[in-house]
């Protein structure tokens, strides 16, 4: 009974006014089809050429974006993607580099030209409340590169084509108590990792979040109580992760300043909270950064560290095949990205960036020119060069099972992006 006690309370938060706010949009709406003011199109295409000094690869990207609002408290959003890839880039070309390795499990590259819904919801606004429900983006955290309370799906590293928040299937609400403090709540029904058993519908396998923000002069704060569910492999089972987060975002005079953190809180063989011989530092994962602007030389600065405390210090201690089954596609415990952006002759901008592994010393440079075509057309030449003494995260081999792995390679692209 008490497994699902506190999922029933959250969705009768959630969907506290359906059937009123059915109600509610007939009386004020008038469904007499879409309109073109009512509704939109929009989107784009990227197509990317990647080359290494091996092999090269392709991805085409479309992404297609509709709105239809028949009414100020009622309107539905929906978002369809293709990702589409060969050569290095197919989806299955890392796992041919594995010991082992077959390619029976191989498919066609032209199997992955279908459309595939990313995100469908309606919401409906009834003065203080929004209810959403859906395929919903739930993307929590104000953090640039790195979001500790983002909990609801696995991050991406060197492999961002898409812009948006991967959606998830569930609930979302709001609630503004007033123009300085909100609320928000979300039920997901699918876990971090998109893993489906059979035991995936019971109810402590429902991944949740509570939220409290607050506007305190130029600074949002907001905190948070988390309930993660991953499925692991080398368990073969659903496991649940309990989090405490908090973020802000604001300015301290001409700099932008942001943080976020995620504390795991854990528990014992009885299933009770219990930090007992735990360290706080092993569980907590945050990050803290800014951007600055110097003006006169349109040039922008950011910087953001980040810490996991999952992570391991020493190179002996990385476990890549753990990071690819769990989404920890990042090893060691201590990051640091810094970032410069310039914008010259009107239509150029130059990105000089790197991550750096505080731990091993490893770093990735990712220099990036891009030239705005024209208003609807961008044109981007980018590199990513791998840097480390051997074993280190960002050498770009790896060791497993006895064979070298190229993970990470040096490697230069050209990439177009058409907006419509």
């Amino acid at each position: 009974m008490k497994k699902y006690e506190l999922a029933l309370t959250l969705s009768f938060f959630l969907l506290l006014f359906p059937a009123a706010s059915v109600v509610f949009a007939q009386e004020t709406t008038d469904f007499l089809g879409l309109k073109s003011e009512e509704g939109s199109l929009y989107g784009y295409i990227l197509y990317n050429l990647n080359f290494t000094k091996e092999d090269f690869g392709n991805v085409f990207y479309f992404r297609l974006k509709g709105d239809w609002n028949p009414g100020p408290n009622l309107s539905f959003h929906m978002e369809l993607n293709n990702d589409y890839r060969t050569g290095n880039q197919h989806p299955a070309y890392l796992t041919t580099l594995f010991p082992g390795a077959t390619g029976e499990s191989l498919t066609n590259a032209s199997d992955q030209l279908n459309l595939q819904i990313d995100h469908l919801w309606g919401m409906v606004n009834l003065g203080r409340m929004d209810v959403q429900f859906g395929k919903i983006p739930i993307g929590w955290g104000t953090g640039y590169a790195f979001n500790p309370t983002a909990k609801t799906h696995p991050g991406s590293f060197l492999d961002d084509f898409s812009e948006e928040t991967p959606g998830t299937l569930g609930l979302l609400s709001s609630y503004a108590l007033n123009d300085h403090t909100a609320f928000q709540v979300y039920l997901a029904f699918e876990d971090k990792m998109r893993t489906w058993r059979p035991e995936a519908g019971e109810w402590d396998r429902i991944p949740y979040g509570i939220k409290v923000q607050k506007i305190w002069g130029a600074f949002d704060f907001s905190a948070s109580w988390i309930r993660e569910v991953l499925y692991r492999p080398e368990t073969q089972n659903y496991h649940q992760e309990y989090y405490l987060g908090t973020d802000f975002a604001g300015a301290v005079g001409n700099i932008a300043v942001y943080g976020e953190a995620a504390l795991n809180v854990p528990r014992n063989v009885e299933g009770r909270f219990d930090f007992s011989g735990r360290r706080t530092k092993d569980l907590l994962e945050y990050c803290v950064g800014g951007d600055y602007l110097f003006a006169g030389a349109d040039l922008t600065l950011r910087m953001e560290y980040y810490h996991q405390g999952r992570g391991v210090t020493k190179k002996t201690d990385y476990n890549l095949i753990k990071g690819l089954s769990t989404g920890q596609l990042l090893q060691a415990e201590d990051y640091l990205l810094v970032a410069l952006e310039k914008y010259f002759l009107d239509y150029y901008t130059f990105m000089f960036g790197s991550l750096i592994n505080a731990n091993d010393g490893s770093f990735i440079l990712q220099p990036e020119l891009s030239y705005n075509a024209a208003d609807n057309l961008e044109i981007v030449l980018a590199s990513v060069v791998p840097c480390g003494e051997k074993g280190s995260e960002f050498n770009g081999t790896w060791e497993v099972g006895g064979a070298k792995i190229e993970l990470i390679r040096p490697s230069l692209s050209i990439q177009a992006k058409l907006s419509f």
